[in-house]
């Protein structure tokens, strides 16, 4: 076995590792409407002011999904969810409002 072949077995060995490890890394976005017009950038703090931008952001940018914890509000938007991705009231139906017809 040359030094090629140990080298090409530890790249495999740590790309394998390394896609095992973000394959468990889900995240977590929050959405307020208060925080319109936005954009936010989906932490608590400066949370996104709209729901499918956050279930964008993780279908794009996070392979594992994650969930959006959506603050009490109305929402005036049609929204589609992608596997792995939850979408949570944090507060209850009650308090936060989805209107798909806008």
């Amino acid at each position: 076995m040359g030094l090629t072949s140990i080298r090409r077995g530890t790249a495999a060995l740590f790309l394998g590792l390394a896609s095992f490890s973000t394959a468990w890394a889900q995240q977590t976005l929050y959405v307020s409407a208060a925080n319109c017009p936005g954009p936010g950038n989906g932490t608590s703090g400066n949370p996104y002011c709209k729901i499918q931008d956050a279930i964008c952001y993780l279908k794009n940018n996070v392979p594992a999904g994650g969930t959006v914890l959506v603050l009490p509000g109305t929402y005036a938007e049609a929204i589609r969810i992608f596997q792995g991705i939850s979408v949570v009231s944090t507060d209850g139906p009650s308090v936060t409002t989805i209107n798909a017809t806008g």
